[in-house]
């Protein structure tokens, strides 16, 4: 059941997930889904090789519209999303509402809320714990050194394996990924002047919100939501609590129906062209 943004937990936000990877839409679902979508969307999602890099997308511009359309009580015609220099999904004339989102692995998760000041900041990463450099995880760190500091190092090379090195490994990236999306830098920042202290191991359906982040070696006073979902570690940062017992915004699962859901009216005529397109896309990624 999706949280409505308009009800009282509009305060706090929403944070919406779906499994890409598992949901295997057919032709009334895909060629819905295309036409509640802006024109501009649909040609770069076209563009996409393969059918799992266009579904993990499709999915996050469907996520953005419901999210608007729930926050503000705009229709589906009434919703003109554009991009900012570095990507960042944006309601134009509505500055107010606050996006972001991310897809790795095998999940899209959205993160939305209402600002009450122009200082308000949000970003949310999330990230599989495992993949294929496993089998050269020293060699990945050692390309990797500069982008984290020395006690960040020492908490990763803490674990015994390569496995467990290589998911803390990918929390620490999550969590830095999630702080540049909110503070609008991108990767250009030198992230060895973020330094983040877990002080909790992450448990599969549970939030924490107890890592600690210094920037040039002082504390700052954010958020950070962490979730474990299905090996996926998931960050989502944001600077506008008012004190340290905040509590997490819930993560909500979305099934296909809720996603591409009556209430998103479609923007032009459904036309079974998309279908047709989507089919020709590669089913299976090779990597």
């Amino acid at each position: 059941m999706r949280e409505n943004l308009m009800s009282g937990s509009a305060q706090k936000g929403v944070r919406w997930i779906f499994n890409f990877a598992t949901w295997s839409p057919g032709p009334m679902e895909i060629n819905r889904a295309f036409a509640c979508i802006q024109a501009e969307e649909i040609t770069r999602l076209l563009g996409f090789m393969y059918q799992a890099d266009l579904k993990a997308s499709l999915c996050g511009r469907l996520m953005l519209r419901l999210a608007v359309q729930e926050c503000t009580g705009l229709k589906n015609n009434e919703i003109k999303l554009s991009r900012s220099e570095r990507g960042r999904p944006y309601v134009i004339g509505r500055p107010e509402v606050n996006l972001n989102i991310s897809h790795a692995g095998s999940y899209t998760i959205l993160a939305a809320q209402i600002n009450h000041s122009d200082n308000d900041l949000l970003g949310v990463d999330i990230m599989p714990l495992k993949d294929s450099r496993i089998e050269r995880t020293q060699e990945f760190f050692r390309i990797m050194k500069r982008q984290f500091t020395d006690n960040e190092w020492i908490t990763i090379k803490s674990w015994k394996t390569d496995e467990e090195q290589l998911a803390c490994f990918y929390r620490h990236w999550a969590l830095k990924e999630s702080y540049v999306k909110a503070v609008g830098t991108g990767l250009n920042i030198d992230l060895r002047t973020i330094d983040f202290k877990i002080k909790s191991p992450l448990t599969p359906e549970k939030t924490i919100m107890d890592t600690e982040v210094k920037l040039d070696g002082k504390p700052i006073p954010w958020n950070f939501e962490e979730s474990l979902i299905d090996n996926h570690c998931i960050s989502v940062a944001t600077n506008n609590h008012e004190s340290k017992n905040v509590i997490p915004t819930k993560l909500t699962f979305l099934n296909p129906k809720e996603l591409i859901s009556d209430t998103l009216a479609p923007l032009i005529e459904i036309d079974t062209s998309f279908w047709e397109l989507y089919s020709k896309k590669i089913e299976v990624k090779p990597f």
